[in-house]
């Protein structure tokens, strides 16, 4: 499977705002003209504190048979932090996902990143050699070590 990640450009805002409504289906049942502006408000919330807390992250559209179907966010550092990834619905269960992060594991670098308890990613997260390291009320903390392999 071939997956590529492209940086993201400011011609990529609605997409981008599209992965992230599609992500929030916890509020699908609010009434349109309440849903939209909670919405963009969330939206430029998250992408205002991504901004902060990792100034020098990678924000790439996910690229699946030369269609966009996801975005992630990715902070290189001594180690990589994946603190974002999100795949249209459509696109889901396909193995994208997996293909993206098998590449980040080519890195060499160890891997770390958060997932909600009970988010079906975090079967993902440990099939691909991920370990818990701490947990929270809201989130898991996982890391996958240097060196493992794919």
């Amino acid at each position: 499977m071939t997956v590529s990640a492209r940086s993201a450009t400011a011609e990529d805002d609605t997409f981008l705002f599209e992965v992230f409504c599609s992500s929030r289906a916890d509020l699908s049942l609010l009434p349109d003209e309440v849903r939209g502006p909670i919405l963009e408000m969330q939206f430029k919330a998250k992408q205002a504190q991504y901004a902060s807390s990792f100034p020098d992250a990678n924000q790439s559209i996910l690229v699946f048979e030369e269609k966009p179907v996801g975005t992630t966010l990715v902070n290189e550092d001594t180690e990589l932090r994946l603190v974002d990834i999100a795949i249209l619905p459509e696109f889901r269960n396909r193995g994208i996902g997996t293909a993206f992060i098998q590449q980040l594991c080519l890195s060499g670098k160890a891997i770390t990143l958060h997932v909600a308890h009970g988010n079906p990613a975090e079967n993902l997260y440990r099939r691909l050699g991920f370990q818990e390291i701490q947990r929270d009320d809201v989130y898991i903390e996982m890391r996958r070590p240097s060196g493992l392999v794919i």
